[in-house]
């Protein structure tokens, strides 16, 4: 029996993950993904932020992936999370978190009620413009030189 691997590229932090040792990663141009069927088994291609992965499908059982989301927030961080799950000797899948945390000074800013993605945007305002979606307000007169 044969099974198509899983191969997980992960654009935000400029990996691939490989998810079986018969595979090999080399450096290729563009970003497209390719999969062909020839008659010694599966073999897929796969390219993601530069890399090729290439191989043929066996019957060893696969881990099964999720995607990166964010699991919690704060004023300075994020956590990234995405459940990958593996199979156990007596066939049952067995979740296995993956995790990283993302550090940037003023990632976040607190609305009241929940931690919200800082922008760098400022709106009109009467009289002015306003800056209110990160942890620093500040309000613009129109004429600057005013107080």
């Amino acid at each position: 029996m044969k099974q198509i691997v899983t191969l997980i590229g992960l654009g935000l932090i400029g990996a691939l993950t490989l998810q079986a040792p018969h595979l090999n990663a080399q450096p290729v141009g563009g970003t497209a993904a390719a999969m062909s069927e020839p008659n010694d088994g599966t073999r897929v291609t796969v390219s993601d932020s530069g890399f090729a992965a290439t191989g043929v499908a066996s019957s060893t059982p696969s881990r099964i992936g999720g995607v990166y989301s964010v699991i919690e927030r704060g004023p300075h961080h994020r956590v990234w999370e995405r459940l990958e799950y593996e199979p156990a000797p007596d066939g049952r899948q067995i979740p296995r978190p993956h995790r990283y945390i993302e550090l940037a000074t003023g990632l976040h800013y607190w609305d009241g009620s929940q931690w919200k993605e800082s922008q760098e945007l400022i709106e009109a305002y009467p009289g002015g413009a306003v800056a209110r979606h990160g942890q620093h307000k500040v309000i613009f007169a129109y004429n600057l030189a005013t107080l």
